[in-house]
């Protein structure tokens, strides 16, 4: 997948692409928590199952989303840091 270049988009877009970014990742994370719960419950309740790989699978997305958030946070600090020296 090819990574998209923050510097060439507006601080508008920056912005919006910061709420969404926030959005998926807090819903990902809440259904992430319920299926380590359920996966737990699981175990606990009839043994060994090859479901419980599954959230282990999908964490390292949870931590590439969470990379990509602090790159357009540091993206967004850059441009307001810079914007606010020339004036």
């Amino acid at each position: 997948m090819k990574q998209e270049n923050l510097a060439a988009l507006s601080f508008e877009q920056l912005k919006h692409k910061k709420k969404t970014y926030i959005a998926l990742l807090t819903s990902f994370a809440v259904m992430l928590s319920l299926l380590i719960v359920l996966v737990g419950f699981m175990y606990f309740s009839s043994g060994m199952t090859p479901l419980i790989a599954v959230p282990f699978a999908l964490l390292p997305l949870f931590v590439f989303g969470c990379r990509n958030l602090r790159a357009i946070y540091k993206e967004i600090e850059y441009r307001s840091v810079s914007s606010s020296r020339f004036k």
